[in-house]
């Protein structure tokens, strides 16, 4: 640039400075005007906008005043409310793109009427724009570094929720209920855990899932342990349970269980266990990666607790133990009968003292409320692991009554 030139183009940017107040200003009306971000949201005061908006300007007319290289603190700092405020990346660069505009037609006009030549006029406006996009991507950059580091904080965040909630570290109802709201779970129910066998060390199995089953209406949260990745998904309807079963089938590459369905989020510590004994299931068992826990109580009894046990029993059983109590025993007697009998019909009628169709009516009954086959052996061994957990905890719970008692007759003895 020639020497002259230089001078009139500094002039030109002088003359532009000191009306940078009232142009800020005019900038800042536009924004709002302009930007429906800016005009609709609270989150920046006109009296900020207003005030960036002038330093938005100083800079660019600084730059054409001279050629030493300017602080782009003000920018930095502009990106960082910004952020700070919530305003998005686009609105942001909106509002950069309504400055630019009037920054090109002030340099334009203010050359035009102090009657510089073109070639002056083009060497402003290079200028100017150079020192603004220097000052929109300093801005930008300022922005993209907080959001980086509030996204961080919020999946740290939403981790440590994750963890407490599938942990069962969350005690009151309400707690359990607004942690649902703000991991975007709803509060009702059902719901069903999954587990997942991490192939790679703190390398999730299936990257994005909770994005793939939200496009199918599945809201869910996961929590990546160093072995597994665990979670828990919502299924208001019977339909949704299927999908999510099939949707897991076809990514699945490593083991993977899922519970049974459960309708207290407080309980979903107890049905993580159930799908990591699932997962275990089919990590250990042949055929499909993906198991569902009711699938299979024998392999899953095999991997279990006590507490397990207790779970196997009352699947299998979940029907029966709906009808009265009289009924229920009738038919886990006619039940044990059989089974003590070696699966004879006539051997269990006599020891029960009744016709052998009687039997055979509550076998049938019995097919039907546990939807388990008298004639199919694995059916039936799941049915005589049911029975004789239900037998012993009952026996269990017998002799933990039978003390009690003895002891509340004692004390009345002793008043008498």
């Amino acid at each position: 640039m020639r020497v002259d030139e230089l001078g009139s183009v500094a002039a030109l940017g002088q003359a532009l400075l000191d009306r940078a107040e009232d142009l800020g200003e005019a900038l800042a009306d536009a924004v709002l005007a302009q930007v429906p971000f800016y005009d609709a949201s609270p989150t920046v005061a006109a009296t900020d906008l207003r005030q960036s908006s002038v330093e938005h300007l100083r800079f660019v007319f600084s730059a054409l005043t001279s050629e030493q290289e300017l602080d782009l603190a003000a920018a930095e700092e502009t990106g960082r409310q910004r952020a700070e405020a919530g305003v998005p990346l686009p609105a942001l660069l909106a509002a950069y793109r309504v400055g630019f505009r009037h920054i090109w037609e002030h340099v334009v006009a203010e050359g035009r009427g102090s009657g510089v030549d073109t070639e002056t006029l083009l060497a402003a406006t290079e200028h100017a724009v150079a020192a603004h996009d220097a000052f929109a991507h300093a801005a930008s950059a300022a922005h993209a570094e907080v959001v980086a580091g509030q996204l961080v904080r919020h999946q740290e965040r939403r981790a440590a929720m994750v963890d407490a909630l599938l942990g069962g570290r969350i005690a009151e109802r309400s707690a359990v209920w607004e942690l649902a709201g703000m991991l975007g779970l709803g509060v009702a129910g059902p719901y069903v855990a999954v587990a997942v066998a991490v192939p790679t060390l703190g390398q999730p199995a299936l990257e994005r899932l909770e994005e793939d089953l939200r496009a199918r209406d599945l809201p869910s949260v996961w929590l990546l342990r160093p072995d597994r990745q665990l979670g828990v998904v919502e299924v208001r309807r019977p339909e949704q349970l299927s999908a999510l079963v099939t949707r897991l089938r076809q990514l699945a590459t490593t083991p993977t269980g899922i519970s049974s369905s459960f309708e207290d989020l407080a309980d979903a510590r107890d049905a993580v266990r159930l799908a990591e004994s699932a997962m275990e299931s089919a990590r250990t068992g042949a055929g499909q990666l993906v198991r569902v826990f009711e699938d299979s109580p024998l392999a899953l009894a095999a991997t279990g607790s006590p507490e397990l046990l207790q779970r196997v029993a009352r699947t299998v059983f979940a029907r029966l133990d709906e009808q009265r109590p009289g009924d229920r025993e009738l038919m886990l007697d006619t039940l044990a009968a059989w089974l003590d009998a070696g699966g004879s019909t006539s051997h269990a009628a006599e020891a029960l003292f009744l016709h052998p169709n009687t039997v055979r009516q509550r076998l049938k009954r019995l097919e039907e409320l546990t939807g388990r086959s008298m004639t199919d052996p694995r059916q039936v061994a799941e049915l005589c692991l049911a029975l004789e957990v239900r037998r012993r905890w009952s026996a269990e719970r017998t002799a933990t009554d039978q003390p009690m008692r003895n002891n509340t007759v004692g004390d009345r003895d002793g008043q008498g």
